[in-house]
């Protein structure tokens, strides 16, 4: 019953510290049980590293002390398991209850923008648009021939493309490296998924392009960057739908659509990359928070997409594993939104198969990137969190009510 799903006080001793300020909010689709490779170190007090809602990307010394206080306490007792939910479509009143999903409040002290500034790119931004091919099939331009290892460039595709905010137009980012080593890398920015989640700037649902910081496996600057010298490209999140909708809902004012094109973003960067990179050594995708989520959900095409390029291979998703009880409100929240908000599974990135157990209501991100990681052997898949990651703790708790 829905009554049994409530907010405990526990959220309300949740302290954020400064490496929070970068969490953007919250997102739906968890990753239960998969941990190739987790991060879940105690760590109290300043010299803490990747204890923090991004810590591949973010490497912010300031320490997690007071969440990790929050997990000290006395553990309640352990609730019965409800077990896998499979088959049939729940009934399960989704839309008015997730509307009731507590924020993760952004720090506003300014230790956001400061961050952001201290970690910006110094390099200039290069504009560039696409132009539409003939016959309307795709798009060209912006060759990574012409453009220059001195600048970031900010490719507009055009096309289905869109952001929230219909005046800003999508666009991804490219720094030029290594032609042969490329890092594609999706960003994290909150989710919306109804007009209460996409009016509440608290949930952290980007609505125009706002790249954050050029740090951690994305400074090109560092030295001791394991990806330093690769080429990057980089999806801004601007749709608020895990870079995986291809919708258009009517949350604007009047009744106005609002389009959420993570899907065809994702897509317009992907066929772009496949252009201009014909050979590969190396190939590393990356997500964080949402974009760990969007990770899940693209890898296998993605992988599939480069395979001619026999490139070694490694998977991040980066701050969003995900455990959430119980599994029956998850998995009714993942099919209601799959089918009824995003339209995520008529999209190609998902095989005939896939497309159908999502429309039944069967399909999960979980369990698309487990199977992702059986397809491709050939690649590395790397999971890092902090077990004092306040998004995820604040997620959890909603859907666990005691």
């Amino acid at each position: 019953p829905r009554t049994a799903y409530r907010t405990p006080k526990l959220l309300d001793s949740i302290k954020h510290s400064s490496s929070m300020a970068l969490s953007r909010g919250l997102a739906l689709w968890l990753l239960p049980s998969l941990v190739a490779q987790g991060a879940c170190r105690g760590c109290a007090g300043s010299g803490c590293e990747s204890e923090d809602h991004q810590g591949l990307v973010t490497h912010f010394s300031s320490g997690a002390g007071d969440d990790l206080a929050l997990l000290q306490k006395k553990p309640k007792k352990k609730a019965k398991k409800s077990g896998n939910v499979t088959g049939k479509r729940l009934q399960w009143p989704v839309p008015e209850i997730l509307d009731e999903v507590p924020p993760v409040a952004r720090a506003s002290s300014g230790s956001w923008k400061e961050e952001q500034q201290q970690y910006t790119s110094a390099l200039p931004m290069e504009q560039c648009h696409m132009k539409a091919a003939r016959g309307g099939k795709g798009a060209k331009g912006c060759a990574f021939n012409s453009m220059s290892s001195e600048s970031i460039y900010a490719v507009h595709p055009g096309g289905l493309t869109a952001c929230l905010d219909s005046s800003a137009p999508f666009y991804f980012m490219v720094k030029r490296g290594d032609p042969k080593k490329l890092l594609f890398a999706l960003d994290g920015a909150g989710a919306c998924w109804s007009k209460g989640s996409f009016d509440r700037e608290a949930y952290g649902c980007v609505k125009k392009p706002s790249p954050g910081p050029w740090s951690g496996m994305l400074d090109y600057a560092d030295k001791r960057n394991p990806y330093y010298g690769y080429t990057v490209v980089r999806v801004i999140d601007c749709s608020g739908d895990l870079f995986a909708g291809n919708a258009a809902s009517a949350w604007g004012e009047s009744g106005a659509l609002v389009q959420q094109r993570g899907y065809q973003n994702t897509k317009a960067a992907l066929e772009w990359s496949l252009l201009q990179f014909p050979q590969l050594s190396n190939l590393a995708v990356l997500g964080h928070s949402t974009g760990a989520l969007g990770v899940q959900y693209w890898a296998d095409r993605i992988l599939t997409t480069f395979a001619d390029r026999n490139a070694s291979a490694v998977v991040h998703s980066d701050s969003f594993i995900g455990w959430v009880e119980p599994q029956e409100g998850l998995q009714a929240t993942q099919a209601y939104i799959n089918n009824d908000v995003w339209n995520v599974c008529k999209n190609l990135a998902l095989s005939a198969k896939q497309q159908k157990a999502c429309v039944a209501g069967e399909f999960t991100f979980q369990s698309h990137f487990a199977d992702t990681m059986k397809l491709h052997k050939e690649a590395l898949f790397t999971m890092v969190s902090s077990k004092a990651d306040s998004a995820q703790i604040a997620l959890n708790s909603f859907f666990n009510p005691k």
